[in-house]
């Protein structure tokens, strides 16, 4: 029989005392060193995407003046503080047109797509990987890439499956001169999977994909077709590629933004937002925005409050400038206002897996003026990252695990608070559980399988950190 462990819902005292207001601007990030982009048309792709050790990763359509030093194009990271990371593609040219895509894998590897021939001088068309470090990683090959009627960016999202392969969406025709429409999957190795067929495709763009639990695919966009069918501009299709018929959704206008939720309802903005019930039907618990303004920032948080951003002044005839948070049931969170908020529309947000928030563009917020702008947010317990070097002594096994996983640590914790927190890829806690110094077994049968990470925390600090594997 299983050793069943009691869950411990601790959020340790230092979360208490953090008084200052969710919606504030974080004062201890401060975007420095990078001279005066130059932003042309495009400017409306540009991310935010964390990444390992509270740095970020900016990609879009902006590149560094001629004169302008350190030089970047369409791909620069930020030091957790907002410096510029000079140690990212040391002299590398970068992209040759717009980046409006990114993923990273779970080995650190950032998957990047767009409306770029080439990448740091390579031939690439739409795709590339690049190592963590910035430069190309020569063992992923796209071949002839993305080619398409339509103009630039042919990707517009990207979104990795479990097993390492790539789901990609955008207005793409062809890859490597195999006629496929609108959305594919790419094998680990940047080649096509022929597995996967979405028939004649969407009859627009895909500007959204997002990947189920079981496999399945969310993809939403500009069209009102997906291989022949009538649809709301939202499809959920088989993991070969095939339409899903038991997903019906009566959504309507142009889609950007796809997020799943942990319990498989789907929130979608873009013209409108929505969140469905995982049939596609509307959530009647939840009460959507249909107001015809353009919502382009999507962020669920782990507590399950939702992050949302874009052309408004007000929400719901509450006064909110451009960012709101919503409650779980879709009406104003009065806890987070922003007062003065964004100036102007931010192109994209994202929450950190400390619970802060970063956005880009908005032009200034609450008076200051940057490119990109991190806001407190919420914090969440056991996720910030405050010992990288993971000295502690501790064992974890087996690893990958399907039924239960053992941690052992160093007798040094003996009569200490040591806890672990199991958390998902989009930085959600979902396991929370105190540790025994000699020995713990921790139940993963009702976890589905998948990558996840953990910390293990002391007095408050981030011992150990490291990734689990459900199968």
């Amino acid at each position: 029989m299983k050793k069943q462990l009691i869950i411990a819902g601790i959020l340790l005292g230092s979360f208490a005392i953090m008084a200052q207001n969710s919606a504030d601007r974080d004062n201890s990030f401060n975007v420095t060193g990078l001279g005066t982009p130059v932003f042309p048309t495009g400017g409306q792709y540009s991310k935010v995407t964390p990444v390992e050790g509270g740095k970020v990763l900016v990609t879009g359509a902006f590149y560094s003046a001629a004169t302008t030093t350190p030089a970047y194009s369409r791909i620069l990271r930020l030091n957790s503080d907002g410096s510029f990371d000079n140690t990212f593609n040391v002299g590398g040219l970068g992209a040759t047109g717009i980046i409006s895509a990114t993923a990273i894998q779970s080995d650190g590897k950032i998957i990047i797509g767009g409306g770029f021939p080439a990448y740091n001088g390579t031939s690439v068309n739409g795709i590339a990987r690049i190592n963590p470090d910035g430069s190309l990683d020569n063992t992923f090959n796209p071949g002839t890439g993305f080619s398409s009627i339509l103009p630039p960016p042919w990707v517009r999202s990207i979104a990795i499956q479990e097993d390492g392969k790539i789901v990609v969406g955008g207005g793409f025709t062809s890859f490597n001169g195999t006629a496929i429409a609108g959305v594919c999957r790419l094998n680990a190795d940047g080649s096509l999977d022929n597995t996967f067929s979405p028939g004649s495709g969407p009859n627009n763009i895909v500007e959204a994909v997002a990947i189920q639990t079981d496999g399945k695919i969310i993809a939403g966009g500009l069209f009102s077709s997906f291989d022949g069918v009538s649809n709301g501009r939202l499809v959920r299709l088989e993991a070969n590629g095939s339409l899903d018929g038991t997903f019906n959704t009566a959504t309507s206008g142009n889609i950007l933004r796809v997020v799943v939720q942990p319990d498989g309802k789907i929130l979608s903005s873009g013209a409108n937002f929505y969140r469905l019930e995982t049939n596609g039907s509307l959530d009647a618990g939840f009460i959507p925005m249909t107001a015809g303004n353009s919502y382009n920032g999507l962020a669920l948080q782990s507590d399950g409050r939702i992050i949302l951003s874009g052309f408004f002044t007000s929400y719901f005839s509450t006064p909110r400038e451009r960012i709101v948070r919503l409650n779980t049931n879709g009406t104003v969170d009065m806890t987070f206002d922003s007062e003065v908020g964004f100036s102007t529309n931010p192109n994209h947000l994202a929450i950190q897996p400390d619970g802060k928030i970063l956005v880009f563009g908005g032009f200034e917020y609450k008076g200051v003026e940057s490119v990109v702008t991190r806001i407190m947010g919420t914090p969440v317990p056991f996720l910030g990252i405050d010992n990288p070097a993971n000295q502690l002594d501790v064992n974890i096994f087996p690893n990958p695990a399907s039924i239960n996983i053992n941690v052992t640590l160093d007798e040094s914790y003996m009569n200490q608070s040591v806890n672990l927190a199991v958390l998902n890829t989009a930085g959600q806690v979902v396991k929370q559980v105190l540790l025994d110094y000699s020995h713990t077994t921790i139940d993963l049968e009702q976890m589905p399988t998948g990558i996840y990470f953990y910390q293990i925390r002391n007095n408050n600090r981030v011992i150990k950190s490291g990734k689990i594997i459900v199968n």
